[in-house]
């Protein structure tokens, strides 16, 4: 870059009147757009101080109304805890019967 003449100064001028191309990751989504909602209903930066059900509830409404009606976008359905425990079974069931590694075999002896 520095042989190119973009100093960093200049590189992040580019990239401020520019954007720069960033595709979006479960984490990313949570950050920037699950917790501003969050911030701007509840005042609460952490997750943790959510009352549970109903506030994760609203939130989720609020972003997923916005996903469909301003970018067209159906996100998919809020995953139910007998969902995610379904998962996880699956999960250490699959990593049980065919463990990659020693680390993983001593956690399908606890279970």
């Amino acid at each position: 870059m520095n042989d190119a003449g973009y100093d960093l100064k200049r590189t992040i001028k580019v990239m401020r009147e520019d954007g720069v191309d960033i595709s979006w990751s479960s984490e990313m989504v949570k950050e920037v757009l699950w917790r501003t909602i969050q911030q701007t209903m509840y005042h609460k930066y952490s997750t943790t101080r959510l009352r549970k059900q109903e506030e994760i509830n609203d939130i989720f409404d609020v972003m997923s109304r916005f996903l469909a009606e301003r970018l067209s976008i159906e996100p998919p359905a809020f995953p139910s805890l007998e969902e995610l425990e379904k998962q996880n079974d699956y999960l250490t069931k699959k990593t049980c019967q065919n463990p990659p590694d020693v680390e993983n075999r001593d956690v399908c002896l606890l279970v």
